[in-house]
């Protein structure tokens, strides 16, 4: 591997065509800034692309068959640009000049920017000089893909499954002609979600996903808007009901503290 390398993940961006024309046209004057300077012919950069689409994918050196593919395309997967000298193939990566830039809307930690040399003022310069082009593209997708989201639509199981299982144990437990049955039906019925909830978390985490993905390759039509719009709302509707239900509760409790 080239003696020196830096890289950095790329999260939360949004690349239309024009993004893509102004990522590819900066690292076509890194590679033209650097040929016109070297005169060794095995160490000149060489800019390529590899792009997956609705399940096909290409290894291209022409731009603008990528941006053909990418207007044509209904769901692109993946997008690399890959700016390599020869050097650095020909000693199988232990020398030479290389950036690696890689989107990828179905892995985010396939997200990221390398770049690699044995001259570590380049690299020095040249990490800083993509990363703050790429930034210019950054989203808000940020708010949503952040562990706290996570925590809270965990939290949202919890009071949902203690909440059915308390409607399951006062609508059912009559029924039983047992010792405790409010007790046994609120634990069945809790039990029974707790294992529904393992594959709904999961379900809800990839709904997130989907609605705030951490590269968006394109604007999404105004279904994907409205239905966005509508999970957010009953996301937050669940939420701030579960939040003002407890929160009842909890004044209800101290109330009757100081109530004589």
């Amino acid at each position: 591997m080239s003696q020196f390398l830096r890289d950095t993940l790329l999260k939360n961006l949004t690349l239309e065509e024009k993004v893509i024309d102004e990522i590819n046209s900066e690292l076509v004057k890194i590679r033209d800034e650097f040929n016109q300077s070297c005169s060794d012919t095995t160490k000149s950069l060489k800019l390529h692309y590899v792009i997956r689409f609705d399940q096909n994918g290409f290894v291209l050196y022409d731009f603008a068959k990528v941006k053909d593919y990418f207007r044509s395309a209904k769901s692109i997967e993946r997008l690399v640009f890959s700016l390599i000298s020869d050097e650095h193939n020909q000693s199988a990566k232990l020398k030479g000049k290389n950036i690696d830039l890689r989107f990828d809307a179905i892995n985010q930690n396939n997200c990221f920017i390398i770049v690699q040399d044995d001259d570590q003022s380049w690299v020095d310069s040249i990490l800083p000089r993509m990363v703050h082009l790429i930034n210019k593209f950054a989203n808000k997708n940020y708010l949503i893909r952040n562990l706290y989201v996570t925590f809270l639509v965990q939290i949202l199981g919890v009071f949902l499954g203690i909440l059915f299982s308390l409607w399951m144990a006062m609508r059912f437990s009559s029924n039983l002609k047992i010792t405790n049955p409010f007790g046994f039906t609120f634990l069945i019925a809790l039990v029974l979600f707790s294992n529904v909830w393992t594959y709904l978390y999961p379900f809800c985490l990839k709904a997130v996903d989907y609605f705030w993905p951490n590269i968006a390759f394109k604007e999404r039509g105004e279904v994907y808007k409205i239905c966005k719009a509508l999970f957010f709302a009953a996301f937050s509707a669940l939420f701030l009901g579960m939040f003002g239900w407890l929160f009842h509760k909890i004044f209800n409790f101290v109330a009757s503290l100081f109530v004589k």
